[in-house]
Parts: structure tokens; sequence; C-alpha cells
């Protein structure tokens, strides 16, 4: 994921990633834990258990919080990949 400032992912509406956003209870106006600064965006890679998923269909949701209330440039690029049963791509 390539994200600005904060994320909040949920699959099948469970939370499953919450990455630089406080561990209190996140609401719309919650603010990102720390500033991004590489160019205001920074890649983060997690693998993900197959036991989130459900077989048929998943719904993948992510929140995006940003740091201030000064600037409303938000930044989020997503890539999802599957493994095979032998863990190849």
């Amino acid at each position: 994921m390539l994200r600005d400032d904060g994320i909040v992912l949920f699959i099948n509406d469970c939370e499953v990633i919450r990455n630089n956003t406080p561990i209190s209870t996140i609401a719309y106006a919650t603010l990102a834990s720390a500033n991004i600064t590489q160019c205001g965006r920074e890649a983060v890679s997690v693998n993900l258990s197959p036991a989130f998923f459900s077989v048929g269909v998943n719904t993948i949701a992510v929140e995006v919080h940003l740091r201030t209330t000064k600037f409303d440039r938000y930044v989020f690029d997503m890539e999802v990949r599957g493994l095979s049963d032998n863990g190849t791509f």
C-alpha cells in the first residue's frame, strides 16, 4: 500500500491492520500519529492470513487519516496479490 499519512484496513468488517494511527478508538476526524515526510507518501507491505478471507466475495475497506487538518491531499494506492497453495504468486 502507498499511503499518506495513516491507514486502518478492514476485511469483511473486521479491522486487521492499523498503521500510523492511534491505538485508541478511530473516528472520522482522528488524525494520524505522525507525518509522512518522504514526498508525502510511504509504502507499507503486509502479509495477511488467509483466515481473514471467506470463500466467495470479500470486502476490503481502508480508512486514510491525515496528520493535520491544514491540508486536504490524500495519497492511497493498494495492490492485492494472492498466493497459490504452494506459496507462489
